[in-house]
């Protein structure tokens, strides 16, 4: 059974290099065009005849990505809610320069070995939202077919969260890995095995602006 892990396209914050967790920001023009080639790309791929399910983060920005998905593949949207943005509590809408200013203790150890359990100020920590969306995997691969595939779209850290799960990975490493807007990952569960077939496929995207690096560096 495999799960086609969808990251949304780019929104306002994205391209403002904004702190983004659980505001409900809405697509911009470039990331409905992002939406649009993703859902023509999937359509033509070879996962497209069996293509079973397609579910969304309740969040506008995956909701809208998750439509034109729909649109293209003759599937039905279903919301789930494990499948939302990591809570980022009072880093939602920051700067880079703003996140070093407000939360120095907090920002040391999100670039720590602590990575994985230090919690966002009045939000959740990766392990969190790894506790919250790995089962909703496993519960989809328990109700379709061993032969199916779904598409599944939500946001960076939840798929990073999930892709380290999947990989058996410490989640302070999750930056080893790119998940680009609009990417396409692949898990695959193959009776006892888990699979990563696909990382942050983003060649559907070819000739648009790419994501700015938004999330702040230490120095």
């Amino acid at each position: 059974m495999q799960v086609i892990l969808v990251r949304h396209g780019e929104t306002a914050s994205n391209r403002d290099r904004l702190a983004l967790g659980r505001n409900d920001v809405p697509l911009n023009d470039l990331g409905l065009r992002q939406a649009r080639r993703l859902a023509a790309w999937l359509e033509g791929g070879p996962a497209r005849p069996r293509i079973t399910g397609l579910y969304s983060s309740p969040l506008a920005r995956a909701r809208q990505t998750a439509e034109a998905i729909g649109e293209r593949l003759g599937l039905t949207v279903v919301e789930a809610a494990e499948l939302t943005e990591m809570d980022v509590g009072e880093m939602d809408g920051l700067s880079g320069p703003e996140l070093r200013e407000r939360h120095p203790g907090f920002m040391r150890a999100w670039f720590s070995r602590e990575a994985g359990t230090a919690r966002m100020p009045g939000g959740e920590s990766l392990a969190e939202v790894q506790e919250r969306a790995w089962p909703f995997l496993e519960r989809l691969r328990d109700e379709h077919g061993a032969e199916a595939a779904v598409v599944v779209v939500s946001h960076n850290f939840v798929t990073r969260a999930l892709v380290c799960k999947a990989l058996a990975m410490d989640l302070a490493d999750f930056r080893r890995f790119e998940q680009e807007l609009a990417s396409v990952t692949r898990i695959e569960f193959r009776g006892p095995r888990t699979l990563v077939t696909a990382l942050n496929e983003t060649c559907h995207l070819g000739g648009l602006d790419r994501e700015p690096d938004y999330w702040a560096e230490r120095g």
